[in-house]
């Protein structure tokens, strides 16, 4: 598994305390893109999924996976997903991601744990105050378990007041 980087402790990778997960390498190269530093696929460092989920078994954090693009090495984040769930079956994981979910779905079901995904590529000309855990409108907010449960697609409906 190719990774980017670690963080612990985040608030802004989504619902709660999350410790995040960076992979490394991309295909999208999104302009105005937060993490350029983990397009190139030779950047960064090589950890088995195994000892990457060994990095959160003390946290009792929920986990999110973003890039990097996770779902260019889908094989190796449902492996690390699947080590996470062994290790504790209640912490919830939040994939970030340039693909739709309807063409990485099938992967996606694959993670027992999933909780939400962010999909579509960020559009710098999309961006909007007021947008919770996406960087540009076109980016759609996966509510996964009311996704399976419904056989379609259920978003999150989550907007920041304006005041806060």
């Amino acid at each position: 598994m190719r990774i980017a980087g670690i963080v612990y402790d985040s608030i802004v990778d989504g619902i709660g305390l999350r410790d995040v997960l960076f992979v490394q390498g991309c295909n999208h190269r999104c302009a105005g893109c937060q993490n350029p530093h983990t397009w190139n696929y030779d950047g960064g460092y090589e950890m088995t999924p195994y000892d990457a989920a060994l990095q959160f078994k003390d946290s009792n954090n929920d986990i999110t996976i973003s890039g990097g693009e996770p779902f260019d090495q889908p094989q190796a984040v449902i492996e690390f997903a699947s080590h996470i769930y062994r290790q504790n079956p209640k912490k919830t994981i939040w994939i970030y991601t340039g693909y739709l979910y309807e063409n990485i779905e099938k992967f996606a079901q694959q993670i027992y744990n999933l909780q939400a995904v962010v999909d579509g590529k960020f559009d710098k000309d999309l961006t909007k105050t007021g947008l919770l855990f996406r960087g540009s409108s076109n980016q759609r907010l996966i509510d996964v378990v009311k996704s399976r449960a419904q056989g379609k697609v259920i978003e999150y409906e989550l907007e920041m007041n304006e005041d806060e």
